[in-house]
């Protein structure tokens, strides 16, 4: 064999005739890490933009939300003790949150799920959890819990656009762009809700899936399941699958992480509130319709 050659099987994995190898157009080949990870602070800031010039307005139970980020960044609890309503009254008295629920109101709210130790409300606490991870830091500069949500928002935008560009390229970038800017998803991007939480987690579990990655998209999906346990349940065939396309495989110490956390957070909701009022899901105990409470 000369300087320089190749053997046959070199030659023709090079040349993209390997039995399994897949003709991509260009524009819906993988992009590189550099331009996903640019794509994905470009939806970030435009997300976060949008938000941030968009008057704050609660919309349905957000309320509940702003109190329990008060409640973990000031209370330290997942339940509202006092500092968290004091710190939720003073975002009411500002007038900078539209048609926020007033402070009794929220006191008053869900009587089954007052205790001695704080109140819960009928919504988890992950949500405003996360919130507070990612953008709680924004008090540092004087922005307050609307804002914490919005980099949130931001956050899980840009890395759906960066998941589906580095799965799909610049197509996988503009689907998931149009998808979330061309559908009724696009109300919720300034509004403390978990419908966009759901959304994003969602969208990139099935990107993921796509592409093979069976423990990443389980783990999405239970995400998602925090705030709706029902998703729980498809999180856990997608485990089941994971685990079954492994099974012949030495095992991979990255494979269980991302399976011990996905079962934790499938477990976190029903789990926390079978400790604090005896079922797994406060609906059950103190539903809204059940005890008539309506956020006015």
């Amino acid at each position: 064999m000369r300087p320089g050659d190749t053997d046959s099987s070199e030659s023709i994995k090079d040349k993209g005739l390997r039995k399994d190898a897949v003709h991509i157009h260009p524009w819906i080949s993988p992009l590189a890490n550099k331009w996903a990870l640019i794509l994905g602070f470009a939806g970030l800031a435009l997300i976060f933009l949008t938000g941030a010039l968009l008057k704050p307005t609660r919309v349905g139970d957000g309320s509940e939300y702003y109190a329990l980020y008060y409640a973990i960044k000031v209370g330290h609890h997942p339940f509202m003790t006092e500092p968290a309503y004091v710190a939720y009254d003073k975002l009411v008295a500002s007038g900078t949150l539209r048609d926020a629920v007033a402070t009794q109101t929220m006191r008053d709210a869900f009587p089954p799920l007052i205790q001695k130790s704080g109140a819960d409300y009928n919504h988890f606490w992950f949500y405003p959890a996360l919130a507070v991870v990612a953008g709680g830091w924004l008090s540092l500069f004087g922005a307050g819990a609307h804002l914490a949500f919005i980099f949130l928002h931001a956050l899980l935008f840009g890395a759906l656009i960066y998941v589906s560009a580095r799965a799909y390229g610049r197509i996988g970038a503009f689907a998931a762009a149009v998808v979330t800017i061309g559908s009724p998803m696009i109300w919720f991007v300034d509004k403390v809700h978990t419908e966009f939480l759901t959304y994003c987690c969602v969208a990139i579990a099935a990107v993921v899936f796509s592409r093979r990655s069976y423990f990443v998209a389980a783990l999405m999906l239970a995400i998602a399941s925090t705030q709706n346990i029902s998703i729980g349940a498809t999180s856990v065939f997608l485990l089941a699958i994971a685990a079954w396309k492994v099974r012949k495989e030495p095992i991979k110490f990255s494979n269980v992480v991302l399976a011990v956390t996905t079962l934790a957070l499938i477990a976190l909701h029903p789990l926390y509130f079978f400790t604090r009022i005896g079922v797994i899901d406060p609906q059950l105990l103190a539903g809204g319709s059940l005890h008539r409470i309506e956020y006015r």
